[in-house]
């Protein structure tokens, strides 16, 4: 105790210099928490818009993710009800989920009539209420970008989807581009519109489309798209008679197989995860989807999808789904978000690196100031080390006052470095910074996890002492080993 007491007694002497000390340190330990809390902050933002928009875990066809998307037919999962109950009973994954949920992915071309445009499309049936779950996951408390004003006219109409419009979508901002789709005016509720009755002569027209159809249709082609009622359908300025505007889907299920052709009406034009999406995305009800390339059977679905409480529990739930479907279902595979998304690795890879570098830069300039606050004040106590020498003071204690002294300063720059990064966290989160992240065709709000991740400070206090313990090791041994008569020489 009395050694504590005394280092603390040299480490106020100069008051000037070790003020300057614990400055540098309460400014590094601040600059680091900071940094490493907004690289927190992407990485939980990373990852919340990665699950919303695929889910932790998904299951299917091995090969599904390489030739799925070409031959949706061919991979669809025909027993997913049974999956779904095994998953839902069991032990160990049922407790783990939120939300498990099956969707239909394809691919095909989409033509909006009254501008005579055209583009391929990625369509993801879904059903809308499980939807409306995985948008709205945010177990880490981020700022949405739905929710900011900057984004106001991105997702002003919604919602995206609803259960009992079953001929309503919505589709990307870059896809409603090429098919020169201005965004629907309104949509009151979430019920779809009820139809207008059409005039006479649009009825009139249609049905000698209709007519003209089976007289020129052999028996032979019946399983062929009747295009002449589809080209009559879409020349009428809205069909629906709900103000939606209305694109035609058309998609070849398998192989071989004739195409079909269903009618979306547009709910609204929205901002997806990825410019990719937004440029090819139609999003709708699975129901529909499941009629567009298996007209008349049971709704069909190609993938399961599983949103869990908690993100930990990612691995242990894919072990044991792959031991399920090892005994169970050998045809199926699941695999993990990050295995479905390897840029986030490559990401959070690229922002370790930046960390790492600005982490060997704070590091070194707390040791190079720590070590020459210690060899300026060893030198001015020369003489001093040299009594206590004489006096029978051993070199371990001689070093250990010289490492106590570096230990205090420590500890005041850490803790004014986490209050000040406490503080300056707050007033950053205050003023709504928006950026726009890469590939994306929205804004999100730039934020630093300082109150959210506590090990965030904790580790920036214990590094600010380690720093401060560590660069003054060197001086401290240098000090003891002082030869006593030189040491008194010294004036």
């Amino acid at each position: 105790m009395h050694d504590l007491i005394l280092a603390l007694r040299n480490a106020c002497r100069n008051r000037r210099r070790s003020l300057v000390t614990v400055s540098a340190l309460a400014l590094c330990t601040t600059g680091l928490i900071l940094f490493a809390s907004y690289v927190m902050a992407t990485f939980k933002g990373d990852e919340t818009r990665t699950a919303c928009g695929m889910g932790h875990l998904q299951i299917f066809k091995k090969g599904f993710p390489e030739k799925g998307i070409g031959s949706p037919a061919s991979f669809v999962i025909e027993n997913d009800g049974e999956l779904k109950k095994v998953l839902r009973e069991d032990p160990q994954v049922g407790p783990l989920i939120e939300v498990l949920t099956g969707q239909l992915t394809f691919s095909g071309l989409a033509n909006y009539y009254p501008k005579n445009t055209s583009a391929v499309f990625v369509g993801f049936g879904v059903d809308p209420d499980d939807y409306a779950v995985f948008s709205g996951w945010n177990p880490f408390g981020l700022a949405k970008p739905d929710l900011l004003p900057i984004n106001e006219l991105l997702y002003q109409r919604g919602p995206w989807l609803d259960k009992s419009d079953l001929d309503g979508g919505s589709i990307g901002i870059g896809l409603a581009e090429m098919l020169e789709i201005a965004p629907p005016d309104s949509h009151e509720g979430s019920a779809s519109p009820k139809p207008a009755p059409a005039p006479a002569d649009q009825d009139s027209s249609q049905a000698a489309a209709e007519e003209k159809a089976d007289e020129t249709t052999d028996p032979g082609a019946n399983d062929l798209p009747n295009f002449d009622v589809l080209e009559a359908a879409s020349t009428q300025p809205n069909p629906a008679g709900d103000g939606r505007p209305r694109i035609e889907l058309l998609s070849v299920p398998e192989a071989g197989a004739s195409p079909n052709i269903q009618s979306l009406a547009v709910r609204a034009v929205r901002p997806f995860e990825s410019v990719e999406l937004d440029d090819r995305l139609v999003l709708m009800h699975i129901e529909h989807a499941s009629e567009l390339l298996f007209p008349g059977q049971p709704t069909k679905v190609n993938s399961l999808r599983l949103l869990l409480e908690d993100s930990r529990d990612v691995d242990a739930a894919a072990i044991r789904i792959r031991d399920i479907l090892a005994a169970d279902f050998p045809d199926l595979e699941c695999r993990t978000w990050i295995e479905l998304a390897p840029f986030y690795e490559q990401i959070t890879s690229y922002l370790r690196v930046i960390f790492l570098f600005m982490f060997t830069i704070i590091a070194s300039i707390v040791v190079f100031t720590i070590y020459n606050t210690l060899a300026a004040s060893i030198v001015e106590r020369t003489s001093e080390i040299g009594t206590l020498r004489a006096m029978g003071v051993t070199r371990t204690r001689i070093a250990s006052l010289f490492i106590f002294e570096a230990v205090f300063m420590g500890i005041a720059g850490g803790l004014i470095g986490v209050g000040m990064a406490l503080l300056l966290g707050t007033i950053f989160n205050q003023m709504n910074i928006h950026f726009n992240p890469p590939s994306t065709a929205y804004f999100t709000k730039v934020e630093v996890l300082v109150f959210h991740e506590p090990m965030i400070l904790v580790l920036g206090f214990a590094i600010a002492v380690l720093a401060a313990v560590g660069s003054s090791i060197f001086p401290s041994v240098n000090a003891s080993r002082m030869a006593i008569v030189d040491a008194l020489r010294h004036s």
